[in-house]
């Protein structure tokens, strides 16, 4: 059962690092997945509910109230008597990572994913509900208005796996096809056209799908064979089709990916973890089309890609529960030190997480050296 801590760091870039307040969840509740969006993230706690923080300029925290405003809801930090502990600080002014808010309304959620301003989940029911921002649709309830609050997806009910990108959204449905919808002035939703959506569609021609890892302005899923296929923008290779510069509306096999066991998509770049417990990209980091090796990864159970414009970061996590992180693929990815029991990873826009098996959450940013950690 993970200890229900919640301990956060936050490294400017160029700047020394300096830990924020731990908060905690309620007390005697437990953390149990994990999502990051741009520039907030969330946790599943184990009953049920969800909690979330970070940047809340459209809603995506999901609590109703306006940014950097308590809701009634906050979780108190819990000291000595609650399990988590705030270190000493440096006379450095809070950090923007508040006590997470508990989303209004919703319980035995499923799954969660956080995009770029907006935040979707997956209810036992096989019901979706998204919230945030809502300027391309990618909350689907067939408006373009933001939403501080849950709403249910009308058009979606039979949801079996779902990923939020930078502003659309797809969803694994139950005879193993896909919905999209939001922004598609890329091809991102796949349904041949460059229509942006406020309802879901159905990509075209996927069948038999695993996996779906929605990116900044790229899709990719992989099927139950292990192949890998993407469609949207293609501008830097992240299609892995061989070429760069032209867009695919519809599903495109990504070469030498295949069979991969996990996926993950970023702002220009397209990662598979592979059986033998190795990792191959594609995109712009990689300077490749197509699929290759990322040198000095081994033994990976897990992988997490971030979606800045400026600084990409891959990471992985190890078979002894560390994790490896780096912005170069022809380098040996940097050991994150002080994490050996990472249970969960995800990356966003301005950080990375990993979520341990003790329930405690350690943020680092892109170019944090040497990704230091709150132990």
């Amino acid at each position: 059962m993970l200890r229900a801590a919640i301990a956060l760091a936050w490294l400017a870039i160029g700047a020394s690092c300096h830990p924020t307040g731990n908060k905690a969840l309620p007390r005697g509740q437990s953390a149990t997945a994990l999502a990051v969006g741009a520039a907030h993230a969330c946790v599943r706690v184990v009953d049920g509910t969800l909690r979330c923080f970070g940047d809340d300029s459209a809603g995506q925290l999901g609590d109703g109230a306006p940014d950097g405003a308590p809701d009634g809801e906050e979780d108190a930090g819990a000291g000595e008597d609650g399990g988590a502990t705030a270190e000493a600080g440096s006379g450095t002014p809070e950090s923007p990572f508040a006590a997470p808010r508990r989303v209004a309304g919703l319980n035995a959620i499923a799954e969660v994913t956080a995009g770029g301003a907006h935040t979707c989940a997956r209810l036992e029911d096989a019901t979706v509900r998204c919230w945030g921002g809502n300027d391309w649709g990618q909350l689907g309830d067939a408006t373009t208005t933001s939403r501080p609050t849950p709403v249910i997806l009308p058009g979606l009910r039979n949801a079996r796996g779902l990923s939020a990108g930078g502003a659309h959204t797809c969803a694994i449905t139950s005879d193993k096809g896909v919905m999209c919808w939001g922004r598609n002035d890329s091809g991102q939703l796949g349904d041949g056209t460059s229509t942006s959506r406020s309802s879901p569609v159905r990509v075209s021609g996927v069948t038999d799908v695993e996996q779906i890892a929605a990116g900044t302005f790229h899709t990719c899923a992989r099927v139950k064979d292990g192949t890998v296929l993407c469609w949207g923008r293609n501008d830097a290779g992240q299609i892995g089709d061989g070429t760069t510069g032209t867009q695919r509306n519809v599903p495109t096999r990504a070469i030498d990916a295949s069979p991969a066991a996990a996926i993950v998509t970023g702002l220009a770049d397209s990662c598979a973890a592979m059986p033998d417990q190795s990792v191959r990209c594609w995109g712009k980091a990689a300077k490749r089309a197509s699929a290759v090796p990322v040198i000095g990864l081994t033994r990976v159970t897990a992988i997490s890609l971030g979606t800045s414009p400026t600084e990409l970061q891959l990471c992985a996590r190890i078979a002894d529960g560390s994790i490896r992180c780096t912005d170069d693929f022809t380098k040996t990815p940097a050991l994150v030190p002080g994490i050996v029991n990472a249970a969960q990873i995800a990356g966003g826009a301005s950080f990375s997480c990993a979520l341990l098996t003790d329930g405690a959450l350690r943020c680092w940013t892109p170019r944090a050296e040497p990704f230091p950690v709150i132990p």
